[in-house]
């Protein structure tokens, strides 16, 4: 079977390190920018594509999370069952490092049909991995690749990866943290929606954040509250000066 040539990609100066970690961590709160900043660390590490996904070891099921904009390791996560790269959940510690030939031998990479049937036909051949942390029975796993022709990667790959690594575990935890708290308010606004007491939610200054059915409803009635431009306010005039001001104290004591 003739193996398929892989262009190199567009050379390009790599970006100083320091510019380099900032777009990592500045990626947890904007997860769209992950794919450019695999990118730039494909370039940092002299790879052909950089992947981060989510390995399941039970199912052997994997979900591609994001991808180098450049690189040729599309479709991979089909044959994830095969990868005889993820033979033991027990190499997949967080934070570890480690090159394809310290999980099997390059001969006997050779031998099997993920070889043959992924890494073949897009030229790729040498890994480099790190662990960025085990969630939800699998592995999220940062994975570099390189073509077949090119040199494996060595101990100085390796230690940049795992300085590397470092920060995105944080910004992926980061980003995680955050997810949930979205969720977690999200479910709890759905409940108060369902809520048949008014939950009406303002700022130190009176200004309207979130209100659930009930206290839309006695808004737009009117009795006793009222909304005036954008502010939730009495409507007598004579108790709106005791309600902003209520408000203001109560926002002081529990600014949370």
């Amino acid at each position: 079977m003739a193996r398929s040539a892989v262009t190199a990609p567009e050379a390009k100066t790599p970006a100083p390190l320091h510019e380099l970690v900032h777009a990592i961590h500045a990626a947890g709160a904007d997860d769209e920018s992950w794919p450019e900043v695999l990118d730039r660390l494909r370039s940092h590490l002299g790879a052909r594509a950089v992947t981060l996904v989510h390995h399941e070891f039970l199912g052997g099921g994997e979900v591609t999370l994001y991808e180098s904009a450049t690189g040729c390791s599309g479709g991979m996560t089909e044959y994830a069952a095969r990868n005889p790269w993820f033979m033991s959940s027990c190499d997949y510690q967080p934070g570890r490092v480690m090159t394809g030939d310290e999980l099997i031998s390059t001969p006997e990479l050779r031998r099997t049909d993920f070889y043959r049937e992924v890494l073949q036909p897009r030229g790729l051949l040498h890994l480099l991995c790190g662990v960025v942390d085990q969630r939800q029975r699998g592995a999220h796993v940062l994975a570099a690749y390189r073509a077949e022709n090119e040199p494996a990667f060595d101990a100085a790959q390796k230690a940049e990866l795992s300085l590397l690594l470092q920060h995105v575990t944080l910004s992926m935890r980061s980003q995680w943290r955050w997810q949930e708290a979205h969720d977690l308010a999200h479910a709890l606004l759905r409940l108060s929606d369902q809520d048949a007491n008014p939950a009406i939610l303002v700022s130190a200054d009176g200004e309207l954040v979130h209100t659930n059915a009930a206290g839309a409803r006695l808004l737009e009635r009117r009795h006793g509250l009222r909304v005036d431009g954008g502010r939730v306010v009495a409507a007598h005039p004579h108790d709106r000066r005791l309600l902003a001001e209520t408000i203001a104290r109560v926002a002081h004591e529990a600014p949370g």
